[in-house]
């Protein structure tokens, strides 16, 4: 029998002392994740350099930094994007976290965290309303790309490397998916 687990709120989670150890309030629980691989954050680095061609049109955001969606979830996406002209995700409490659905969040899977990423966090993003959600596999090198269509996810497609593919959130994108991974 599993031992009963306490339930936060929101604002109880705001209190917890700062870390950069990966620490999330997901459906009231707080988890604590062991600090990514080498490569995980190596394709969180190149992901950013990627993004950061649509700079101009908005701003790339880095865990540990926290999205509150509700006062039961606030997880701390590996990366998201928000536009400029997104007024209903916005920095709160002094810049300590964002209260709202950015317009494109990727998690990159590591052992720990598949369940979470592909369905814990897919129907999180899918229910507050993030426009494209990116599940980049590493060990795999695969990118799935999903887009919210009528309040919920379609899967847009899995793209390897050699392949591109157009974001609906980022303005005349081509992502070459080489461009993720570390690749001669």
């Amino acid at each position: 029998m599993d031992a009963p687990r306490t339930k936060v709120t929101a604002q109880e989670f705001r209190q917890l002392p700062e870390t950069l150890t990966p620490t999330e309030l997901i459906d009231g629980e707080v988890i604590v994740s062991p600090s990514p691989i080498a490569t995980h954050q190596r394709v969180v680095v190149k992901s950013v350099i990627v993004l950061e061609k649509w700079n101009v049109q908005g701003t790339t955001y880095v865990a540990p930094m926290d999205v509150e969606f509700d006062e039961e979830n606030t997880p701390q996406p590996d990366i998201f994007w928000i536009a400029k002209e997104n007024t209903l995700c916005i920095l709160s409490d002094n810049g300590k976290y964002f209260r709202g659905a950015p317009d494109l969040i990727i998690e990159v899977l590591s052992d720990g965290s598949i369940r979470r990423d592909r369905k814990t966090k897919y129907q999180l993003y899918e229910k507050y309303g993030v426009r494209e959600y990116w599940i980049v596999d590493p060990m795999a090198q695969l990118v799935e790309v999903f887009t919210l269509i009528d309040g919920k996810y379609a899967l847009q497609g899995i793209y390897e490397p050699g392949e591109t593919f157009s974001s609906t959130v980022l303005p005349d994108s081509q992502i070459a998916v080489r461009d993720l991974f570390d690749m001669a």
